[in-house]
């Protein structure tokens, strides 16, 4: 019978022979927990869609900056309009600025505004424009816990609408679950423009629970929301745009299933004003 090696070198072998065998029951482990998931999401994804899943003939367009700033003239305006008339287009967001770090929106930022208006409302009047504004808002961005920032942002916002555009479009990244001082900012949004279109960018909701916490962990911000406050949120608005990217899942259909169906273009109605 062969006696174990009771010597130091002995011991640290079974030492990491016990670790090895542990990171392999981690890995294993958080591989069949991968797996799971990934089935279910494709198990979700498969039927037929469902009706808010297509279409409802109230998507949006996102612009580039070009359109403001003098780089796209009357005749551009009028090719995109002769491209998008039979479309299910109804709002278009035009990048107008972005927002300075301390919340400031410099008018040097959109100087042809105007004259783009009047083309678009020449060309294509059915289609509402809004101006889309936005900034990063993580450690070294733009501060919206700040009440000095946010009275910037309103006051960049109020400046914008002035010039004509039928709403504001906010895209700013990333807010965090949860967040009181965004709603404050679309409440006095709302407020200063009562009449005009108020729509926003936001992240997916989780799409299992826990899920938004392990995020997280991983990358220090939120990139899902809980579904409270995205109703927070939508309450505030006349529309939100889910961003439907960096899903992360090896698989299409993964995807798709986290996504729940909705592209990135794609604006939805909010309960608020379902006729919008």
């Amino acid at each position: 019978m062969t006696r174990p090696d009771a010597s130091p070198r002995g011991a640290a072998r079974r030492g990491l022979r016990l670790l090895l065998r542990a990171a392999a029951v981690v890995l294993a482990l958080a591989g069949l927990l991968a797996g799971v998931t990934a089935a279910a999401l494709r198990l979700q994804f498969t039927g037929a869609p469902a009706s808010w899943a297509r279409s409802s003939g109230h998507d949006a367009l996102w612009l580039g900056h070009m359109w403001v700033d003098g780089r796209r003239g009357e005749r551009d305006v009028a090719a995109l309009a002769a491209r998008l008339r039979d479309t299910g287009i109804k709002d278009v967001y035009v990048h107008s600025g972005p927002f300075e770090l301390d919340g400031t929106l410099k008018p040097e930022k959109y100087p042809n505004a105007r004259n783009f208006l009047k083309w678009w409302r020449t060309h294509l009047p059915s289609v509402r424009v809004s101006a889309w504004l936005g900034q990063e808002v993580k450690d070294g961005g733009l501060d919206l816990d700040d009440p000095a920032n946010r009275e910037r942002v309103l006051s960049g916002a109020r400046a914008i609408l002035d010039t004509g555009f039928d709403g504001v479009h906010y895209n700013f990244e990333p807010i965090g679950d949860g967040d009181a001082e965004f709603l404050e900012l679309l409440d006095r949004t709302r407020a200063l423009a009562p009449g005009r279109l108020l729509t926003t960018s936001v992240p997916q909701t989780e799409p299992y629970l826990g899920m938004r916490l392990l995020a997280r962990a991983v990358i220090a911000h939120d990139k899902y929301w809980s579904r409270g406050y995205l109703r927070e949120v939508a309450r505030r608005v006349d529309q939100v745009a889910v961003m439907t990217y960096d899903a992360y899942w090896p698989m299409a259909s993964c995807t798709a299933a986290t996504w729940r169906a909705r592209p990135s273009w794609r604006c939805t109605p909010c309960p608020r004003r379902p006729a919008c």
